[in-house]
């Protein structure tokens, strides 16, 4: 009877975690952690989660990821780990649905280096294509939209800006909408996938440079539920930046 009591209390949590919104505008407390939630400026189906209590708050650059993109993608693939280890089983499998209707939906998170060590998150970007009112002015979407961003050249290290392309977003309402997941995770479990991103990273060769810089991370949801496919591409990846090292000591 005890037995059959706690798997009841069990299913009831873990069927929570999708029922009520965590992550509202304003300020998000757990017992560990708070957080601040904006709405993206660039769309309004995003929203970017700050840690409060971030302790380097120094102007950084950005990267352009592809000047180190093998060493990108075995970042992602470690963290693609961190994240499936901290997942439930029903979260995963939540997490697999959302991925078979959006194969194209990812984590999202920046990270900042300095003297090649991940030092913090700086944020957390959870958006979905039919989030709050954007369900209601979904005929005023456009099928593209191009932003602004600044990049870093390799070569030179000047810093330039490029349009950078968002993908087609569809308008019709899915199976498994993709902005109940994150939405609405515990900010403690948030928190210590957080830390553990921080402490487990190992950042490849040839991240170092002369100045602190912020890196953006995204990651398929399919690499967090299959950590076969992760560990693969992080084998390809790995493989890739050391032809890269190669190639650079022979120049």
């Amino acid at each position: 009877m005890k037995q059959m009591i706690l798997s009841w209390i069990i299913l009831f949590s873990v069927s929570s975690l999708f029922s009520q919104e965590v992550f509202k505008l304003g300020t998000v407390k757990g017992k560990h952690v708070t957080y601040e939630v904006k709405e993206q400026n660039s769309f309004p189906w995003g929203r970017i989660i700050k840690n409060t209590r971030k302790s380097d708050t120094a102007e950084v650059k950005v990267m352009d990821i592809i000047n180190c993109a093998a060493q990108t993608w075995d970042i992602e693939m470690q963290i693609a780990k961190i994240i499936h280890d901290r997942l439930l089983p029903e979260e995963l499998r939540k997490l697999r649905e959302i991925a078979k209707s959006f194969p194209s939906d990812y984590f999202q998170t920046m990270v900042r280096i300095v003297d090649n060590k991940l030092v913090q998150v700086e944020w957390f970007l959870f958006d979905g294509m039919y989030r709050d009112g954007v369900r209601k002015r979904a005929g005023e979407i456009p099928d593209t939209i191009e932003r602004p961003m600044n990049f870093i050249r390799k070569d030179t290290g000047e810093e330039v800006q490029r349009l950078v392309k968002e993908p087609v977003y569809r308008k019709k309402e899915p199976a498994a909408p993709s902005d109940g997941f994150w939405m609405n995770f515990d900010p403690d479990r948030l928190y210590e996938i957080e830390k553990d991103i921080v402490e487990k990273v190992t950042l490849p060769p040839g991240m170092a440079r002369d100045f602190a810089y912020v890196l953006q991370i995204s990651i398929f949801y399919e690499y967090i539920c299959d950590l076969k496919k992760a560990r693969e591409v992080r084998e390809c990846a790995i493989e890739d930046w050391k032809k890269e090292m190669l190639r650079s000591k022979l120049e």
